[in-house]
């Protein structure tokens, strides 16, 4: 063959492939339509497979079709104040994207109309990296469905084929940029990784939302967030229904500002169910995790954290040295390792059914930690040989040591006390705590530093306050020093007072002394049930 000739051949090729992927659809710049219209298109032809659709600028295109057989198109680009929403009320419709989708614009999938509506994004692109909806600033996805289906299941769908030779990583993802927002309110997410970089959920800045409510992640979904402003991630599920442990958390945090993380079910083989690092503020509540490799992992500071239950995982909660603030309401139940701590964080109501008997509940290694309302022992706890209250540098060194020596011991325990009084009680009566064993050189008048609230009325109910009010009884029990040597549980003397003869005296009518165990542990906070029991004829 002459050099002429192969030339020839060689532009030609490159031509054909050339003219192959210039293949572009345009909508109609009138308003846009249906997408399978032509008049919804410039060239008036509907788009095929192999073309790269544009969205213009003004042009809302309706997605009218069920395309469980074949690709919509290669690539989708929806240029700002563009439209792509999907057609109600006809049953079944889908959406199958080859490769890349990026959006100025607005995606909207609605199945709210009928619950036999079922409306789904579907990527199958060949590659994870081409499987990927770009949220670019002033673009947007919303995704609403319903979930009284046949199925149960959210009919609002954002999914993507998975490789099922690499099942324990991402298979899709969307990117939620600076400017874009994102709302899913019971939408279904199949194996799409979502992550957020910057978004202010605060409604200071235009546009940006970060809302996922309601919904189902299955696979390999997930939500990872990166410095955003107030996110709300509530009442969703998660569910990993797979024997490999998927790399990554269910619901990751990094540099984000007062996330509202609450009502979520993260169930099966996440490495992390949820995962937050360099965090300031934030609450996690009433949140259930099954099965995960590490259920809570916190590094940041004040934390909230209430009415969480953590069962079966590798390690229930890691705290790191930047961790502070509080856990309320936990139970830990079936994990291999259950609480290793750093930090400076009290854990109140921490009921832990089946604890492990081949390891410590408690591994510290910095910080200092109170327990109220516990069963723990202290052979339950282990100092690593690392320890160390602080080291220069952390949150709160300058609060907890002074003059080079820590002010808190490594932990310290505490039970709360409720008195009730049986029989003719006398009116007005009161309860005083007293430290009496080891005796607390502690002036006439002044205030006990092991007890808090006391005195304490005794109310109409025969009983002194509850625990979840304001002035319970509180004592302090076991307690070990930052060398590791544990400090006895002391013994305090409980005292029923009446008023004295002279205003504002009160004597004492009967005296019981008491020393705090795990059996003091209070499981329902309204238990009615006292502690201590004084009986009057």
């Amino acid at each position: 063959m002459s050099t002429h000739k192969l030339t020839i051949l060689i532009i030609a090729g490159l031509v054909a492939c050339n003219i192959d992927a210039a293949v572009e659809e345009y909508s109609n710049g009138r308003g846009g339509g249906e997408w399978s219209d032509p008049a919804t298109w410039r060239s008036s032809k509907v788009p095929s497979p192999e073309a790269t659709v544009v969205i213009g600028r003004d042009d809302v295109v309706l997605f009218d079709r069920n395309d469980v057989d074949r690709v919509t198109c290669r690539e989708l680009y929806i240029d700002k104040k563009g439209m792509l929403s999907f057609k109600m009320k006809t049953g079944p419709i889908r959406a199958a994207i080859g490769g890349f989708i990026e959006t100025y614009g607005t995606i909207r999938l609605d199945g709210t109309a009928r619950r036999d509506d079922r409306i789904e994004l579907h990527m199958v692109g060949s590659d994870p990296a081409k499987r990927t909806i770009s949220l670019k600033e002033g673009g947007s996805l919303t995704v609403i469905g319903r979930t009284d289906t046949d199925d149960g299941k959210p009919n609002a769908i954002i999914s993507s084929i998975r490789d099922d030779k690499r099942v324990q990583y991402d298979s899709a993802h969307i990117v939620a940029q600076r400017g874009s927002g994102l709302d899913l309110t019971r939408a279904h997410v199949i194996n799409v990784a979502i992550t957020a970089h910057g978004l202010d959920n605060t409604g200071a800045e235009f546009n940006e939302r970060l809302n996922v409510t309601e919904s189902l992640f299955t696979d390999n979904s997930h939500i990872s967030m990166n410095g955003c402003d107030t996110p709300l991630i509530a009442n969703n599920r998660f569910e990993r229904n797979n024997e490999h442990t998927f790399f990554g958390g269910a619901i990751a945090m990094n540099g984000c500002s007062l996330p509202d993380i609450h009502n979520n079910e993260i169930i099966g083989r996440y490495q992390l169910a949820i995962y937050a690092l360099q965090m300031n503020d934030g609450a996690v509540v009433s949140n259930i995790i099954d099965g995960a490799g590490v259920g809570l992992h916190w590094d940041g500071m004040h934390v909230m954290v209430q009415d969480m239950t953590i069962r079966n995982c590798d390690s229930a909660i890691q705290l790191s040295d930047r961790a502070a603030g509080a856990i309320d309401g936990l139970v830990t139940e079936g994990c291999k390792e259950v609480l290793d701590y750093q930090g400076f964080v009290q854990i109140s109501n921490w009921i832990t059914p089946s604890p492990p008997t081949d390891t410590s509940m408690i591994s510290c290694r910095h910080g200092a930690l109170e327990l109220l309302n516990t069963s723990i022992e202290p052979e339950q706890t282990r100092r690593e040989p690392e320890y160390e209250v602080l080291h220069h540098g952390q949150p709160y060194y300058d609060r907890w040591v002074r003059d080079g020596v820590p002010a808190r011991p490594m932990i310290q325990a505490s039970c709360y006390l409720v008195v009730g009084l049986n029989g003719d009680v006398p009116p007005n009566a009161r309860i005083e705590v007293r430290t009496a064993n080891p005796a607390q050189p502690i002036a006439a008048g002044a205030i006990d530093p092991n007890v808090r609230n006391s005195p304490a009325l005794v109310g109409p109910n025969n009983l002194t306050p509850l625990p979840g009010s304001l002035t319970a009884l509180i004592v302090k029990a076991w307690r070990t020093g930052q060398d590791g040597v544990v400090v006895k549980t002391p013994t305090y003397t409980v005292s029923v007072q009446v008023p004295g003869a002279e205003d504002g005296s009160y004597t004492t009518v009967q005296t019981i002394d008491v020393t705090p165990d795990s059996s003091w542990l209070r499981p329902a906070l309204d238990d009615v049930t006292p502690t201590v029991t004084f009986t009057f004829p």
